[in-house]
């Protein structure tokens, strides 16, 4: 038996072993082979296991010595029914009742020489988190109470350093957690240090702002997440290392190479440690491009209906008030001319007022349709009649082949496609020009076409015109009014019937609008 003071000196420097594994890595495995390797030799045992808590407070053997890997479960019946009870106010604090018979019903085994056993607790903060077994061949002696106090004195340290251990790696996993959903972020995010300077910034963030991580690393967080105005003015955020306050703006991304990036909104926000001082700097850039512009095309769509309510209703009233006027008699000519253009600006507002619902009703879903044996080709000549009598000034073309079919479709929503696609030629083409509007025949479709000789499209437009509030940047444009809601209409119409609808730019000049319908309903559809 070893006296006590050898068994201090070991204690100490098996103790300081640890102490230096857990400085150099802290790696529960590794901690716990060595831990287990010192507690077998301070107590001069033959082997060892170390069982650990887990959830659903079972437990597991997480480390060995001394014993072939294949024998290890045998000692399975030392993993039940473990006392998890700590007591505080007793010596010893915690007992295993029958430990000696259950090794014995488990050294039945030939390759097994082991008779003597001591359980030691592994506590930490008033909590068992597992137990260290040592065991001796029948050829030594019995473990005593110096022995069990020597190896007790030790667990307290092992416990402390699985314990350290256990929170190393949670934190770890958290940061790993963390990490991965501020790489998958679609935000922008960066990490700055007190100082403003940039320790680190996600993939998002890169693409937005242009800057690698290497680039920013280290440089002013303000020079990465630059903001300006639409004129290239810069928007400078305050230092929030100097206000120590969150900081928010909304801009333009200055890019790393001084282009004009994304609309972002920033916010900048300071984190303190303990004693209230600033350690760290978070940022989030959120691209809200597509909601400045969604604002912008409301603020359009607003005025446009706006000017189109206007001035019909401005007609109408005053068209309405002249011809009550008393003190006039009004010839049947005037009557007439006068009526007609009320009833021309009824129907407009008519139509405008059927457009908003129509789009209340895509918002909820689907238009209603009512189908219908269609000849698109009569519906397209009727429309042009109207508009060759309504609107003077253009000549009129309609090339639709003779044996043009019938299809199944809503006629309505097709004359309106129709009336949508002519009005737009007429209003965006000069005077005297030609409107030509004609089909062609597929084994399963039909095709129809609008064909002007206006300005045309711009790349841009002919990628956004039929998008809802979206109207076309030329000066042309520009002069006419409208709420950019036919053209949306119209693709809405046409593909829930199952068509496409499309333009192109013709070589000289103009623009052709073309949309397909098949010749059969789509299936499903009924009346």
């Amino acid at each position: 038996m070893q006296p006590w003071t050898s068994y201090q000196a070991q204690q100490w420097k098996y103790v300081l072993e640890i102490t230096r594994a857990i400085a150099a890595r802290l790696d529960l495995e590794s901690i716990l082979r060595q831990a287990l390797r010192y507690a077998v030799d301070l107590v001069k045992g033959e082997a060892g296991l170390i069982a650990l808590r887990s959830e659903g407070d079972r437990f597991h053997f997480a480390a060995s010595y001394g014993i072939e890997t294949r024998l290890i479960t045998r000692f399975a019946p030392l993993l039940t029914e473990i006392p998890l009870a700590i007591q505080r106010d007793q010596i010893p604090r915690w007992r295993f009742p029958e430990l000696a018979v259950r090794l014995a019903q488990i050294v039945d085994e030939p390759a097994l020489r082991l008779q003597y056993v001591m359980a030691i607790p592994l506590i930490a903060s008033e909590q068992l988190v597992g137990v260290i077994y040592v065991f001796r061949l029948a050829s030594a002696s019995a473990f005593t109470e110096l022995d069990q106090d020597a190896l007790e004195g030790f667990a307290d340290h092992v416990a402390i350093a699985i314990e350290h251990a256990r929170l190393y790696h949670a934190v770890a996993q958290r940061a790993q957690e963390l990490t991965t959903v501020i790489e998958g972020s679609a935000h922008g995010i960066l990490i700055a240090e007190r100082d403003g300077r940039v320790r680190d910034l996600n993939r998002a963030l890169e693409q937005l702002t242009g800057w690698s991580r290497e680039q920013a690393h280290a440089k002013p967080y303000r020079e990465i997440v630059s903001l300006m105005d639409e004129h290239g003015t810069p928007l400078p955020l305050p230092a929030i290392e100097e206000t120590l306050q969150m900081v928010t703006g909304d801009g333009f991304l200055k890019r790393s190479d001084g282009s004009r990036g994304a609309f972002v909104h920033v916010t900048l926000v300071p984190l303190f440690d303990q004693a209230g001082q600033l350690f760290s700097i978070v940022g989030n850039v959120v691209d809200v491009t597509a909601l400045k512009q969604a604002e912008e095309l409301k603020t359009s769509f607003l005025a446009g209906i706006s000017h189109d309510l206007k001035t019909p209703l401005a007609l109408i009233r005053g068209y309405a008030e002249t011809l009550r006027r008393p003190d006039v008699q009004w010839s049947r000519e005037t009557l007439e001319e006068s009526l007609a253009v009320i009833q021309d600006e009824a129907e407009f507002l008519t139509s405008l007022v059927n457009a908003l619902l129509d789009i209340a009703q895509l918002g909820r879903g689907k238009l209603t349709f009512h189908l219908q044996e269609t000849h698109v080709d009569e519906l397209a000549i009727k429309v042009v009649e109207h508009f060759h009598v309504m609107q003077e000034g253009h000549t009129w073309s309609i090339e639709f082949p003779a044996d043009f079919p019938v299809i199944w479709a809503d006629a309505e929503r097709i004359r309106e496609v129709l009336q949508n696609l002519i009005a737009n030629a007429v209003k965006y083409s000069p005077r005297g020009t030609a409107i030509t509007v004609g089909g062609w025949v597929e084994p399963e479709r039909i095709g129809v076409f609008v064909r002007d000789e206006g300005p045309g499209l711009s790349p841009d437009d002919q990628a956004r015109v039929f998008e809802r509030f979206t109207r076309g940047q030329s000066h042309v444009t520009q002069q006419t009014h409208g709420a950019g809601l036919g053209l949306y209409l119209c693709r809405a119409i046409i593909e829930q019937h199952g068509g496409k609808i499309w333009t192109e730019n013709l070589p000289e000049r103009g623009a052709v609008f073309y949309f397909t319908l098949p010749r059969q309903p789509p299936r499903g559809e009924s009346e």
